[in-house]
């Protein structure tokens, strides 16, 4: 994507300036904390810990014992 050009909606941006370039995968789980500290538990660290968007959406981001970054998301209820 050349400077200036907007990307496609969703979560993929341009990184920009010297940000690693890597893709962090998300899995959908009923309960974002609860998976947290399976996840601590099982050796993974928390980096962003559980987060409530205005929508409803709960997601974290966590390192698993090798270094791979990955998150964890709980869709908003259902209306």
């Amino acid at each position: 994507m050349a400077e200036g050009e907007q990307g496609i909606g969703g979560a993929i941006r341009a990184v920009g300036g010297d940000a690693s370039h890597y893709a962090v995968y998300y899995a959908e789980v009923a309960d974002v904390a609860g998976t947290c500290r399976r996840a601590e538990a099982a050796g993974a660290t928390v980096l962003t810990p559980p987060v409530s968007a205005p929508s409803g959406l709960v997601h974290a981001r966590l390192l698993d014992p090798t270094g791979n970054q990955f998150g964890v998301f709980s869709p908003p209820p259902a209306r």
